[in-house]
């Protein structure tokens, strides 16, 4: 039972955080990382820059990425950072719809005296959470093996 109530408390707590890393993904408005205001000129030579730094710090990943996508010019190099950036996005994405899910799960389990289906609404609730813990476990897999690579 104290198990039971240790992963429910640490589902909440991984949910919160991750439907906030959701909104503020989810606002972003694109899937594609954004070049910012730099001009096809300026983001050729940003790529050019990185391709020849001996260093292996970067100022700006989402700049620098958008950039690559929008030259054409994609070092493999940055092939991690867009796995991670796009799993951040996939991450937020699951966030929302599981947020939607408890709400909904919410509603059947405060009406379901009345509609008979409260039960519907605890499994909607697990079942989110649940599914919450798992894309963050997946999230948690994805940076870990990601940070040794990088």
């Amino acid at each position: 039972m104290k198990i039971k109530k240790f992963l429910l408390i640490l589902s909440i707590i991984l949910f919160g955080i991750n439907a906030y890393t959701g909104i503020s993904y989810a606002q972003q408005g694109t899937i594609l990382p954004d070049a910012g205001d730099n001009s096809l000129e300026e983001c050729s030579k940003k790529i050019l820059d990185y391709k020849t730094s001996s260093s292996n710090e970067i100022e700006n990943v989402g700049q620098l990425l958008g950039c690559a996508i929008t030259t054409g010019d994609i070092p493999l190099s940055l092939f991690p950072y867009f796995i991670q950036y796009f799993s951040n996005y996939l991450l937020g994405i699951v966030s929302i719809i599981a947020l939607i899910f408890v709400i909904i799960g919410g509603y059947y389990y405060t009406v379901g005296a009345m509609i008979e289906k409260k039960e519907v609404g605890k499994t909607y609730i697990k079942n989110a959470l649940l599914g919450m813990v798992l894309a963050f476990l997946a999230w948690s897999i994805i940076n870990v093996i990601l940070a040794a690579i990088t």
